[in-house]
């Protein structure tokens, strides 16, 4: 074969790009281990905490290359200027130019907030506070504590400097604000001598004035705290709940005859017993009987005392519910159509179904509850319900605890890791309307667990300390099931039946008598009951009693 010049050039151009391209696909895949460390600030020029500060341009270098669209909203002038600064960025460092024209003797704080990153997406660990002092002094004084709050948190602080400052901080942006550490720290530095207000907020919040019915906030005990020349003042602890929404009345709807449903934004459970509920049927007012579903607990029945003619037009109403100046559920109004079609659907047992597990106690009978997808008549047959494990019937007491919901209690106590039948007669049981179980016979296939154990908390507080004393226990799994008690005059306090698990242990003083944990609020302004977390996890285990005695509180108010 003979190759000609032409061939030859073109043959040694494609092996040198295959030869390049194969080269590169045997390298090693880029990246390695996923970078998970905060950027951290280096230095600065002029140095943090530089006296005789004349303006200009501060240079700020950091140990990792920035994310350059998170520099202009992570950066804060404290206390604010006329104007914007200027905030220039390039690779690790930033330059941020102050004006010449500062005010004289007062000492300027460069905040830096968690929204900094760098080129991987890290955040900063805490805000940063960088200072400066026009005078011959930088002010010195410290704000210290922790917050406790399950999502980011940002604290605000307000400097009292007149009577309206005690009643309307929070209508103003505040004039210090930093980030909490991923554990809650946080660190207010460079503060003059002065009366300030704290507070802290959901970080979706920094920076904002406070908007006391949408924002999530919580205060300090400190009514004010109040700081003298480079004072440090630590332990200035606050906690943040998800602070209740106005519930509102969202929709109603028709089910049949003389029952229907209200739908509300949240659970009203508390306020079950406070709801008025006004059916209008053209110019009547009927009085309808509630219940709450408690299977959905932002559900409200109503039914009313007779079936209504198909096609009925009803207009629902009710009234606002409110404790002192804040309102709980916001009045409504809802249009539902009686519709004259009747529901043709078998009767269902919503709860339990095949397979339910009841968790008995030694020391209590636990209740077995069998809800129904439709009304029922509160009256059944004494065979209308079999309660059987194998063939042996159990004897039990029936109760009706709404028209939904049925109840019932064995004689005597469940037996453990045994099975169970549930047997329903459909011919025994009445709906008020409608068809009742598809089956003659439903049966339900339900068994036991090993009797749960408990465990007990006996504790005792050293004096001195703020009265009255509630202690609660509040489990890691679920906050919602803490459990609580008074502490007697012996300084002692006992916490009975507690499941087995993690707990953490909460001290607060319940000046309010309530006996529920006051955040604070900031119209009319009340300061956040005292509190303290034990440091230790409490471990409750079955049939034994922990104690802890020589409870020490510190940071009392």
């Amino acid at each position: 074969m003979i190759l000609t010049k032409e061939y030859t050039i073109k043959h040694f151009i494609l092996s040198g790009i295959l030869f390049i391209y194969s080269c590169a696909a045997i390298q090693a895949p880029p990246g390695g281990p996923k970078d998970i460390i905060p950027p951290e600030l280096v230095h600065a020029v002029p140095t943090n905490g530089s006296i005789y500060f004349k303006g200009g341009r501060v240079e700020l270098v950091f140990s990792e290359y920035l994310q350059e669209n998170s520099v202009h909203n992570a950066i804060r002038i404290q206390p604010s200027l006329p104007e914007p600064l200027e905030i220039e960025y390039k690779g690790r460092t930033l330059w941020v130019d102050f004006p010449d024209s500062l005010a004289e003797n007062q000492t300027y704080i460069i905040s830096i907030n968690r929204d900094l990153r760098d080129e991987h997406g890290v955040q900063l660990g805490q805000g940063l506070q960088i200072a400066y002092a026009t005078g011959s002094e930088i002010d010195r004084g410290e704000i210290n504590g922790k917050v406790y709050y399950d999502k980011p948190v940002a604290l605000h602080l307000w400097m009292v400097n007149s009577e309206s400052d005690l009643t309307q901080f929070y209508k103003t942006s505040p004039d210090y604000v930093t980030d909490a550490d991923n554990e809650g720290n946080y660190s207010f530095y460079h503060l003059s001598s002065g009366s300030y207000r704290l507070m802290g907020v959901d970080r979706s919040s920094a920076g904002l004035s406070l908007d006391p019915e949408r924002m999530i906030y919580g205060l300090s005990w400190k009514n004010i705290v109040q700081l003298d020349s480079n004072q440090v003042r630590d332990g200035i602890n606050m906690r943040i709940a998800e602070r209740p929404r106005i519930i509102k009345l969202i929709r109603g709807e028709w089910l049949d005859r003389n029952w229907g449903k209200l739908f509300f934004s949240d659970n009203i459970s508390k306020y079950e017993k406070l709801l008025s509920v006004h059916v209008i049927k053209d110019s009547s007012i009927l009085i309808p009987t509630t219940f709450l579903d408690m299977l959905d607990k932002e559900v409200l029945h109503f039914t009313l005392p007779d079936s209504l003619p198909g096609d009925s037009r009803l207009t629902i109403t009710i009234p606002a519910i409110s404790q002192g100046e804040r309102t709980l559920i916001d009045s409504g109004r809802v249009t539902v159509r009686a519709s004259s079609e009747s529901d043709t659907s078998y009767l269902d047992i919503i709860n339990p179904k095949n397979g339910f597990e009841i968790k008995p106690e030694e020391d209590r009978i636990v209740p077995l509850d069998i809800f129904f997808s439709r009304i029922m008549k509160d009256s059944i047959n004494e065979d209308a319900i079999h309660l059987l494990s194998d063939t042996i019937a159990i004897s039990f007491f029936p109760q009706w605890l709404s028209p939904l919901h049925l109840q019932i209690v064995p004689k005597e106590n469940w037996i453990p890791r045994s099975k169970f039948s549930l047997v329903i007669m459909r011919d025994r049981i009445s709906p008020f309307f409608g068809r009742s179980l598809q089956d003659s016979i439903k049966t339900i296939q339900i068994s036991t667990t090993n009797f749960i154990g408990f465990g007990n908390l006996i504790g005792r507080i050293e004096k001195p300390y703020p009265q009255p004393l509630v202690a609660e226990l509040v489990p890691f799994e679920n906050e919602q099931s803490k459990q609580w008690t008074v502490v007697n005059s012996n300084s002692e306090f006992e916490i009975s039946h507690v499941s087995e698990g993690k707990y953490s242990l909460l001290i607060f003083n319940d000046l309010d008598g309530i006996r529920n944990y006051s955040y604070g609020q900031v119209d009319p302004f009340r300061p956040a009951e005292w509190f303290q977390f034990l440091p230790d996890t409490i471990t409750i285990r079955n049939n034994w009693d922990m104690e802890i005695t020589d409870i020490r509180l510190e940071q009392l108010p």
